[in-house]
């Protein structure tokens, strides 16, 4: 995981992940091997960035239920 300022990197389209627009993460592809992601309360906040392989596992994850807590 790398993490990169809103100013620094190109504006790619961001979708929110959650279906609504209060207090949901923000995805967006950088490049084809690079996804990025933020807190969907505003563009200043700071980007995530992930490989896909590293993304896909984190998806994995979540849906497995696998971060939840007890």
């Amino acid at each position: 995981m790398r993490s990169a300022s809103s100013s620094t990197t190109t504006s790619p389209a961001w979708r929110n992940a959650c279906g609504s627009s209060d207090g949901c993460v923000e995805i967006a592809r950088f490049t084809p091997e690079v996804v990025g992601a933020r807190d969907g309360r505003g563009d200043e906040s700071p980007i995530l960035l992930f490989s896909t392989d590293t993304w896909q596992s984190i998806l994995r994850q979540i849906k497995s239920e696998a971060l939840d807590l007890p």
